[in-house]
C-alpha cells in the first residue's frame, strides 16, 4: 500500500512534513513542518496526516496573506547596511545555531534522530561552503529557508524583496557556515562553547536607533 502523502516513517512511528515555501519562511519563522503523528499504523497516520495537512493548508494561506500586506506596506528605498549591522548578522546567527545544536545535544536524542540530525547538517554544511566558496548568494529553496529561519530567530526579518537581502543572506550564510564547522567538532567529541548573542547595534534595533532611524529591510 503506497504511504499516506507528505508522511515519512522514523523510528515505528509516522510524521507529517511538508516544506513551507521559501517566500514565507520569514513569516512563519520555519522552513518546514515535521510533526510526529503519534502511530505506528499507516491507516492512522493517513488520516492524522490529512487533517495536519488541511490546517497547514489554511496556516500557509494566512501567511501568505500577511506576506502579501508587508509586501504593500513594503518602501524600496535601498538601506546600505554597516560593517556593525553586517558583523551582528554574522555572529548573530553563528551564536543561534551553537545554541540550537547545544539545546538538541542536551535534550538526549536517540540514536537515529541523531544521525538524521547530523547528516542534515552535513548536507547543509557542503551546500553553503559552495555558495561562499563561490561568492553567490545562497538560492536553492533548501539554503534560503536555513537562512532566513536564522534571520528571523536573531531578530532581523526580512523579505527577499528587500534591496539589503543579498548582503544580509551572505553575512548569514558565513555565520551559518561557520557554526557548522563548530558543529562537526562536537560531533566528533571536541568541546566547544556557545557564544553570547552579541548586541544589536542601532541600525537594525528600532529601539536603540535615533528618531528617524533606518528600518532593516526598507520596511
Amino acid at each position: 500500500m503506497k504511504k499516506p502523502p507528505r508522511t515519512e516513517r522514523r523510528g515505528g512511528q509516522w510524521q507529517y512534513r511538508r516544506r513551507v515555501p521559501t517566500k514565507l519562511v520569514s513569516i512563519l519563522g520555519f522552513s518546514e513542518y515535521r510533526e510526529s503523528l503519534h502511530t505506528p499504523d499507516m491507516d492512522v497516520a493517513r488520516i492524522r496526516a490529512a487533517i495536519r495537512d488541511a490546517e497547514v493548508t489554511v496556516e500557509l494561506k494566512a501567511a501568505s496573506e500577511q506576506l502579501k500586506k508587508q509586501q504593500a506596506d513594503c518602501t524600496k528605498t535601498p538601506i546600505k547596511l554597516t560593517p556593525e549591522a553586517l558583523a551582528y548578522i554574522r555572529d548573530a546567527v553563528k551564536a543561534h545555531v551553537l545554541q540550537v545544536d547545544e539545546d538538541f545535544r542536551r535534550s538526549g536524542p536517540d540514536e537515529d534522530s541523531l544521525f538524521e540530525y547530523e547528516h542534515t547538517l552535513g548536507e547543509d554544511f557542503r551546500s553553503m561552503d559552495a555558495a561562499l566558496v563561490q561568492y553567490r548568494v545562497p538560492s536553492s529553496p533548501e539554503e534560503l529557508g536555513r537562512v532566513g529561519e536564522a534571520l528571523q530567530a536573531v531578530g532581523v526579518p526580512m523579505l527577499p524583496e528587500a534591496p539589503e537581502w543579498p548582503d544580509a543572506v551572505h553575512k548569514a550564510a558565513e555565520g551559518y557556515n561557520e557554526a557548522l564547522d563548530a558543529i562537526m567538532s562536537r560531533a566528533q567529541g571536541q568541546y566547544v562553547p556557545t557564544p553570547s548573542a552579541p548586541s544589536k547595534p542601532s541600525q537594525i534595533d528600532p529601539e536603540a536607533a535615533p528618531a528617524g532611524g533606518l528600518l532593516l529591510g526598507g520596511c
